[in-house]
């Protein structure tokens, strides 16, 4: 998924979201505030059962 205008991200691979940043196993990489809301829910729609 396209987080940021610069990054593509594999939504299995993301540790964390805190605010406008993701961690993606050691690395910091920002989102786009157009693209957050989209973000977070694919992600917690993932973990949902």
């Amino acid at each position: 998924m396209q987080v940021h205008r610069s990054y593509i991200v594999n939504i299995s691979k993301i540790d964390s979201i805190d605010g406008y940043t993701l961690e993606v196993r050691a690395h910091r990489i920002p989102i786009s505030r157009n693209l957050r809301d989209r973000i977070v829910n694919c992600v917690v729609g993932k973990y949902i059962i």
